[in-house]
Formats: C-alpha cells, sequence, structure tokens
C-alpha cells in the first residue's frame, strides 16, 4: 500500500519543519527557548499535523467535518511552507561557498531572522491569496467550431462546470455566486462534468438548501451532469483511498440530490436535444460507480447515432484511458495475438484517434498503437487491414481516425476504384482541414478520376493554407499530367454564372 510509504515520509517533513522553524523562532528571541513556548508549540503542531489522520478516524459529525476543514487548509499550507523552507536551505548551502557581504548578511543573526519573516510572510499571503481565489467564480470563454448541422441552432452556448467537490470546504455560499454568475451567461444548455461531490455525502451542509440553489439555473435546454471518480463513497487518508475496489460505489443520496437540483445525470446514456444534437455522458473510467472499472466502449454508445449532427460528450474521454495504458494493455486486449480479429484490428488502429497530428498536418505523433504494432509484427503476427476496416475508420466519428484511414489509400501503385469509391462517399461530407488534407495526399495518383479531380480542384479555394497548398501540389504532380484541369476550372465558372 501507497500509504505505507507515503506516511514515514510525511513524518519525517513534519520533523524538518518542526525543527527549522523552532530554530528560526530562537533566533527570533532566547524566549523561544523556554518549555513553557516549547511544549504548546510541539503539541499545537503536531495536532496540526495529525489532523488529517484525526477527520479520518472521527465519526461523522459537524465536528469531523470542522476537523476534516481544517485539515484541508493544513495541508496546503504545509506544502507551501515545506517548499519554501526547503528551497531556502538550498541557497544556503549555495551561498556558504561563496565568501562576501551576501554570505556574511545571510549567515548572520540578522539575516536569519530577516530570511524567516520573509518566508512567513510569502507562505501566508499565499496561504490567504488560495483561501480567497477560490472563492471568485471565473468565467473562461472559448470557442469551438463544429462543421455540422445543429437544427435551427447557428450557434450553441454550453456552460460546463466541474470539479465542485460539493462537502467539506463547499458549500451553498458559493453555489449561490455560482448559480449567479451562470444565469448571467445567457446558456442554451449547463453541463456538469463530473466531481459534484467531495465522496462523502454526510459532508454537505444542509444539502436541501444547496439544491435548491442549484435548481436555480436556467437555460434553454436545461442542466444535465455525468459522474467523476470523487461521486462514489470512500475513505479518504490525505487524500489516498483507503477503500477496496468492490467498495467504491455511488451513495444513492448522490443521485436524489441531482434529480433535487435539477441535473439530469447521463451515466452511460445518450439523449437527443431539439433533434439538433446528442449529448453523451459516459461513466468515470476508473470509477463508475458500481465497485468495478467496466463501462460501455465508445462504439456500444455511438453506433446507432446520427453522425451528422453534433455530438457532445462532457466526461473523461477514451484519450484519458488510452493515456493511462502502455502497449502490452493494448495488446492484452486481443485474444489471439496470432490471429487478430477485424474487430480486435479496427480497435488497435482507431487509438489512432488519440494521436495529434502536426500543425501542417505532415506529422502525426508516435503512441501505443505504434508501439503495439512493433511488437505484434516482431512476435510474427500479420495486422489485418482489410476494406471493411478501412470503410469504419473512414466512417469514424473522430476526424484523427479518418485521416489515419486516408493515409492508408493508395500508395506507389495508385488507388483502387473500391478506394476510390469509399473515398468520394467521404469526402462529399467530409469537413475537417486534417482529414481533407490526408486525402489530398493519398488521392493523388487518382486525380484522373474526375470526381477526384473535382474534389481537387475546390480545395484550392479552401480556407485553411495548408489544404490549399496540397490541393496546388496535387494538380502539379505527375499524376495529373494529362487531365484537362481548364475544363473544370471553365465548368465551374459556367456554374458560378448561372448561381449554380
Amino acid at each position: 500500500m501507497i500509504l505505507l510509504i507515503i506516511i514515514p515520509i510525511y513524518i519525517a517533513l513534519n520533523l524538518y519543519i518542526l525543527h527549522r522553524v523552532h530554530k528560526w523562532l530562537t533566533a527570533c528571541s532566547k524566549r523561544f527557548h523556554s518549555k513553557w513556548f516549547v511544549v504548546p508549540y510541539i503539541v499545537i503542531y503536531s495536532m496540526l499535523a495529525l489532523s488529517l489522520l484525526f477527520a479520518f478516524l472521527l465519526p461523522s459529525s459537524g465536528f469531523q467535518v470542522l476537523v476534516k476543514r481544517i485539515s484541508n487548509y493544513w495541508l496546503g499550507t504545509f506544502v507551501y511552507i515545506l517548499m519554501f523552507i526547503a528551497v531556502a536551505d538550498i541557497l544556503r548551502l549555495i551561498l556558504k561557498r561563496i565568501p562576501g557581504k551576501v554570505h556574511d548578511f545571510f549567515f548572520s543573526k540578522v539575516g536569519y531572522v530577516f530570511v524567516g519573516i520573509f518566508l512567513t510572510a510569502l507562505v501566508g499571503g499565499m496561504s490567504a491569496y488560495g483561501i480567497a481565489h477560490s472563492h471568485i467564480v471565473k468565467v473562461n470563454p472559448y470557442e469551438v467550431t463544429i462543421r455540422k448541422n445543429c437544427g435551427d441552432n447557428s450557434d450553441l452556448k454550453v456552460v460546463l462546470i466541474a470539479d465542485l467537490h460539493l462537502g467539506y470546504s463547499v458549500g451553498d455560499r458559493q453555489m449561490q455566486r455560482m448559480v449567479k454568475k451562470i444565469n448571467e451567461q445567457d446558456a442554451d444548455l449547463v453541463v456538469f462534468a463530473g466531481d459534484i461531490f467531495d465522496n462523502e455525502y454526510e459532508a454537505l451542509q444542509n444539502p436541501d438548501k444547496i439544491a435548491k440553489t442549484l435548481a436555480g439555473i436556467k437555460s434553454r435546454y436545461g442542466s444535465f451532469g455525468v459522474f467523476g471518480n470523487h461521486d462514489v463513497t470512500e475513505r479518504l487518508l490525505g487524500g489516498f483511498s483507503v477503500t477496496s475496489k468492490e467498495n467504491e460505489v455511488r451513495d444513492p443520496r448522490f443521485e436524489e440530490f441531482a434529480k433535487k437540483a435539477g441535473i439530469q445525470m447521463l451515466d452511460d446514456e445518450v439523449t437527443l436535444i431539439d433533434d439538433a444534437f446528442y449529448l453523451v455522458g459516459r461513466k468515470d473510467v476508473q470509477k463508475p460507480g458500481d465497485g468495478t472499472t467496466n463501462r460501455m466502449e465508445p462504439e456500444e454508445i455511438l453506433g446507432d447515432l446520427d453522425k451528422t449532427k453534433p455530438i457532445i460528450v462532457p466526461a473523461q474521454v477514451t484519450k484519458k484511458e488510452y493515456e493511462r495504458m502502455s502497449a502490452q494493455d493494448l495488446i492484452d486486449r486481443i485474444k489471439d495475438v496470432k490471429n487478430i480479429t477485424e474487430d480486435e484490428a479496427l480497435a488497435l488502429y482507431s487509438t489512432y484517434a488519440y494521436t495529434n497530428y502536426t500543425e501542417d498536418f505532415y506529422g502525426r505523433e508516435e503512441n501505443i498503437t505504434d508501439e503495439a504494432f512493433k511488437i505484434l509484427k516482431d512476435d510474427g503476427c500479420k495486422i489485418p487491414y482489410t476494406t471493411t476496416i478501412r470503410d469504419n475508420m473512414l466512417h469514424s466519428e473522430n476526424a484523427n481516425v479518418r485521416a489515419y484511414a486516408f493515409t492508408t489509400i493508395g500508395g506507389l501503385f495508385g488507388t483502387s476504384s473500391e478506394e476510390e469509391k469509399m473515398a468520394e462517399e467521404v469526402l462529399a461530407k467530409e469537413t475537417e482541414p486534417v482529414v481533407l488534407f490526408a486525402a489530398l495526399r493519398s488521392l493523388g495518383g487518382a486525380v484522373s478520376n474526375p470526381a477526384v479531380a473535382e474534389f481537387v480542384l475546390n480545395m484550392t479555394e479552401h480556407e485553411n493554407a495548408n489544404v490549399r497548398k496540397q490541393a496546388a501540389l496535387a494538380i502539379g504532380s505527375e499524376w495529373a499530367m494529362g487531365i484537362d484541369v481548364e475544363c473544370f476550372i471553365e465548368e465551374d465558372r459556367e456554374g458560378r454564372s448561372h448561381g449554380r
């Protein structure tokens, strides 16, 4: 258990702080040598340091909530104290070897006292700032462009809230400020993206009042939410869980609270809003709330949805899941690594969705899929790549997957008619620049196809500079020689002149 390592380290660090602070105090005044000060000093400091343990052991009560709150503030202050004292001691070790006026000052009694006063002010100031800043509700605006039809909505204002951690340190007063700020946004949709609670329902002070406050949120389509890894009942000691996996279950009162607050929770569920867009809620990847780590795969949730509509997923998406995985973890999901099925191969290829393309779209960062492929090939496995897999990838919800699928089309000997047909179908609706770029690069050998040639010409007027550049390169390639480009241009001009 990690706590068996953490606890001795925590004790040692507190002894270090206890000693260094007392040494500074005695430099300020000899009175601090007195046992009448030393004993209360050790007792008070020990109580603060052990407040984490006291809060853990005490039964649920108002007093336990108070101790828990003290322990939370203490833990933050402890980090500041440790950090600044450690830095000061490191600098003293460096200055010790550098003679001069600076050395003489900092190693004098006056200098020692000055440094202590400065650090005390720094710790107190930063702690006070942190406490005050935590009560300020800030709005960070982001603009996201989705090139899909959203019904009668030309734009959609979504307010996203996450990590409220209602409980020991956050209550109704903070929620009143939050609701006021939310309502000022005149939102179409309000979404709670997990960690609404701080593990224990008993920590909520006057939950009915808080729920009533949250029910005052105003938006066009209402409030929705998902549960996070802190929305399960578990006992924490210093932020570390001491609850077994099977006991990490969601308190039914969390869901009752959400209903009272007017928040519709989506637990591996999808809702179609105004027949215009989907809102998808997923279980937490680590703690789904039922004592397991089971949650639906994206394909299960998104499989039957109309992909022409926007799909909003306010949760930890599978990117986070894959970031925590290794290549071997990915391979372990395969039943027989020597004989990989089409479905297993598709799952492997689909992890490319979580790989970022470079700014110019020419490169792609290596990820666990690349590593997994190398291991499998070294083991003598032949990775299947059929037209079925490619077709599935070309119709993926994720633009990066579609882009990667296009990079596999064609090659030295050109593009097959079957591939051209699949490409035409996808490109008729495609709007993502990274996909269009990949398509232009891969279809360079298929410019003799009138549909492909028309696509290439249209891309010369695309708003993205990289796409335009690649379209120009495709037109100027050896594969395009002999193609009557002017014919397409003239036809396009005529079409525009007739308002087509």
